[in-house]
C-alpha cells in the first residue's frame, strides 16, 4: 500500500471498518458505481434488503459474510477478498492499522461531513 495515495478500496474500508457509516457515503463517493462488494457478518444485510437497495439505487451490491473476527482480517489482508465496504469490528482497528488496510483519510473530501455525525473522530 501506498500510503499517500490509498487506493478506494483501503480508504472505504477504513470508513466502513468503524461501523460508524452505512451505505448513503460509498454510494456518494462511488457516484458513477454501479455494483460495489461488501464483506460482512453472518446474519447482516439480509438479502432482501440487499435487494430493495439495489431497486432503490440501481447499484448491484456483491454480499459476502462471514462468522469470525480473525476470518474477517484474514481474508482482507490475504487479498482473498477484496470489498469496497468492510463491516469489521471496532476491537479490531488497531491490527487493520497496523497491517496498512486502513489509509488516512481527508475529512473535507467528504461533502457535509459534519452531517454524519458531528462528534465523529475523523483523524483516530
Amino acid at each position: 500500500m501506498n500510503r499517500l495515495h490509498p487506493s478506494r478500496r483501503q480508504v472505504l474500508a477504513g470508513l466502513e471498518g468503524t461501523t460508524l457509516l452505512g451505505l448513503g457515503l460509498p454510494r456518494m463517493a462511488q457516484a458513477q458505481t454501479s455494483e460495489i462488494t461488501i464483506f460482512t457478518w453472518e446474519t447482516y444485510h439480509d438479502d432482501p434488503w440487499i435487494a430493495g437497495y439495489t431497486a432503490a439505487t440501481g447499484v448491484k451490491v456483491n454480499v459476502i459474510r462471514t462468522g469470525s473476527v480473525d476470518e474477517m482480517y484474514a481474508q482482507t489482508r490475504s487479498g482473498a477478498i477484496e470489498a469496497d465496504i468492510l463491516y469489521f469490528d471496532t476491537g479490531s482497528v488497531p491490527r487493520y492499522i497496523d497491517a496498512g488496510l486502513i489509509a488516512p483519510f481527508d475529512q473535507s473530501r467528504v461533502p457535509d461531513a459534519s452531517m454524519i455525525s458531528p462528534s465523529m473522530d475523523w483523524v483516530t
